[in-house]
């Protein structure tokens, strides 16, 4: 785990004072975002957070706010979504269904409903999940979102490209080594998840899917 940290730190390290600032506010802008459309088609904010991270795999965060909105308005519409409406995988669209017909009256049951839709049942959704909570509540960061390009930085941007899957030891390692990165840093660990994930793509790769 000591390597994850420290290549985590490495690349928070090369990150310049105006990428730190223009990046740690991600899941900020993430969910105004989310905000912005559950005021337009009157939904909780929490349910628009759950169906863009239901609907992100394979899907670049620019392409996943337009997936959002078109599945949200097919949806108020139809009360279903139709294969052609999303860019990512059928599996995803039909989750991000269930997260649109949850009960809200409850709100704290209607959050843990959704992230347990999210997780799944082999518990294999951690990154949506995490994605999730992310987004519907940045100023609460216990959640790390791991997805191939946060995996990468803290291997140390080893590994091929393309999709992969972290299991869940993996993925608990690495979100422990972000949150003890992000003691010897002044952001949160969604903050220093968000800059160092921002900065891998700038640096390492092209723009490729989330």
């Amino acid at each position: 785990m000591k390597h994850y940290k420290a290549n985590i730190l490495n690349l928070f390290n090369r990150c310049t004072p105006d990428e730190v600032r223009a990046n740690r506010g991600w899941y900020n802008e993430a969910h105004q975002f989310a905000q912005r459309i559950a005021e337009k088609y009157s939904m909780e904010t929490f349910v628009v957070a759950g169906i863009i991270a239901a609907i992100s795999p394979a899907v670049n965060w620019e392409q996943n706010k337009v997936d959002a909105e078109a599945f949200i308005s097919t949806f108020k519409r139809t009360s279903n979504v139709p294969n052609g409406i999303c860019t990512t995988y059928r599996n995803n669209v039909l989750k991000a269904l269930k997260i649109a017909k949850t009960d809200v009256s409850n709100r704290d049951l209607a959050i843990k409903t959704i992230y347990s839709i999210l997780l799944g049942k082999q518990k294999q959704g951690n990154k949506t999940a995490s994605f999730f909570m992310n987004i519907a509540f940045p100023e609460y960061p216990a959640h790390v979102t791991i997805d191939r390009h946060s995996y990468r930085v803290a291997i140390g941007g080893e590994g091929e490209r393309g999709a992969i899957r972290v299991n869940i030891k993996a993925y608990r390692e690495i979100s422990v080594a972000y949150k003890k990165a992000s003691e010897q840093t002044m952001l949160t660990v969604s903050e220093l998840q968000a800059v160092t994930w921002c900065k891998y793509k700038k640096e390492l790769i092209k723009e490729v899917p989330f």
